[in-house]
């Protein structure tokens, strides 16, 4: 039998196995506090209380359930007849995965690199 410990465990074959924090009073045995860390986690909330008064919830892209045809897309789809008909014959959940590149796009040039790779997965059907 061998004696050798796994990885992050005390004793043979611990498979990893730590103690859970929310049975202990006080510190956990053998684990220290990272200095200047609190018990509980900080969630970062702005004044209506939602995530991200940092701003980067602000700049992140809409969610599904919120988000509306970006207005490029909108246009290159009522130039290209075929790809405006593929796009509305996609349940919602596709229609986001066309417009979620975009959305997550940076700069100018790669969200009309995206939009131009949209238009051409809707044409081939």
């Amino acid at each position: 039998m061998s004696t050798r410990t796994a990885p992050g465990g005390d004793g043979p074959r611990s498979h990893g196995r730590r103690p859970n924090p929310a049975q202990h009073d006080g510190p956990l045995p053998g684990i220290q506090d990272h200095p200047g860390s609190s018990r509980e986690p900080q969630l970062i909330s702005d004044a209506n209380g939602s995530r991200g008064a940092d701003g980067r919830c602000a700049a992140a892209y809409e969610s599904q359930r919120e988000a509306t045809i970006p207005d490029d897309l909108a246009a290159a789809l009522d130039q290209n007849p075929r790809a405006g008909a593929a796009f509305e014959s996609l349940g919602r959940t596709d229609q986001y995965l066309t417009m979620l590149p975009l959305l997550r796009a940076r700069t100018p040039d790669e969200r009309a690199t995206q939009l131009a790779a949209a238009i051409a997965r809707l044409t081939r059907g």
